[in-house]
């Protein structure tokens, strides 16, 4: 081979070379850091998820990492070319890995082989086994904001099909959640006597109300 072609192939290959070398590098020390992570994790004895998280299938995951960089918690991350949820208790389930995953390789899930999750039995509809009370949101087990309000819209929905009463209100929405808000917003669109309670923090008393009446 002439030294003008060697000349050019070194031109081409001595870049590629250190950019590839810079890359292993850079893989290998996050990989270092997130097994570290998991470690201390480990020891410290904080392993369990406390609601809504990720679960990684080992054979579709092939380590593209997009799921590490989606998430803002930082509770994934990448070991031996595999992602783990490093740090599962700060984890709050938004499903951001899960959505940046090409290979489809992260479902969400509740609970652990170590720790169940009790979820209510509700219907389609969000009604529970006893009549006119029904549950969205995290309390059913959906923690992701989006899909909690959306539930909550559509209990409502069911609500304004049921036949009406002799009780002076329609509906009672405890929890001003996502689901709770969005639940309220569709009690006022259908015109329901509404009373809705929350949790106060730091108030002698434990709940505060608002209640909303019909327009006449």
């Amino acid at each position: 081979m002439p030294d003008s072609e060697i000349s050019a192939l070194a031109v081409y290959l001595v870049p590629f070379a250190a950019i590839m070398a810079f890359y292993f590098w850079s893989r290998s020390r996050k990989e270092s850091h997130s097994a570290a992570q998991l470690k201390e994790a480990t020891e410290a004895g904080l392993t369990e998820p406390s609601s809504l998280h990720p679960e990684i299938n080992p054979v579709k995951c092939l380590g593209a990492g997009s799921c590490a960089i989606a998430c803002p918690e930082g509770a994934i991350g990448l070991i031996k070319g595999k992602a783990h949820l490093i740090n599962p208790t700060v984890c709050i389930g938004h499903g951001a890995c899960m959505a940046a995953c090409p290979h489809g390789a992260i479902t969400l899930v509740f609970g652990t082989e170590k720790r169940g999750m009790d979820i209510p039995c509700v219907n389609p509809e969000f009604e529970t086994n006893v009549p006119g009370i029904f549950i969205a949101g995290e309390l059913g087990g959906m923690g992701l904001i989006r899909k909690a309000a959306t539930q909550g819209s559509q209990a409502m929905d069911a609500i304004g099909k049921l036949k009406g009463s002799a009780n002076p209100l329609d509906v009672v929405i405890v929890g001003a959640g996502p689901a709770g808000l969005s639940a309220g917003l569709g009690a006022l669109e259908k015109n329901c006597a509404t009373s809705f309670w929350n949790r106060k923090a730091r108030s002698a008393a434990p709940f505060t109300s608002i209640r909303a009446t019909k327009l006449p």
